[in-house]
């Protein structure tokens, strides 16, 4: 996915999602902390008031709405600009997903990531090792 597109994306989201709780996720996470390593949809965590509110805000872009009992998430596929965006609400997840967050200023839009550290040991902890790996030479 283009920066440009990325880009576009994120101030939707980010208008959307003023007043809630959310961070983006997988490897748009990394590319906005300067990793670029190849964006093929745009992930996005959020909660349970959260998810409800994105869905009433983003309605003309949602193509699907489900519960994936694969991941115990509440999920929206977005298409935007024809490119996936993928927003979950992990319901049965017993960590703090947004604990470890911090808000940056990325292409004038301000919004919340998961650090590059602790998404290596996140990649490093799911066994996704080359990943991982990237992240930390990355960082070095």
């Amino acid at each position: 996915m283009k920066k440009e597109v990325i880009k576009y994306i994120l101030r939707i989201i980010s208008e959307e999602a003023k007043n809630i709780l959310w961070r983006i996720d997988g490897s748009a996470n990394l590319f906005v902390q300067g990793l670029d390593c190849g964006v093929k949809d745009i992930d996005i965590i959020t909660n349970s008031s959260g998810i409800a509110h994105l869905k009433k805000q983003l309605k003309e872009y949602i193509s699907k709405s489900f519960y994936n009992s694969k991941k115990s998430a509440e999920s929206l596929i977005l298409l935007i600009k024809k490119e996936e965006v993928e927003i979950n609400y992990y319901d049965k997840v017993k960590i703090d997903l947004f604990k470890d967050s911090k808000e940056i200023t990325w292409e004038g839009l301000k919004f919340k990531v998961l650090p590059l550290n602790i998404a290596e040991k996140f990649y490093r902890d799911l066994g996704i090792i080359e990943k991982a790996d990237k992240i930390k030479e990355f960082i070095a």
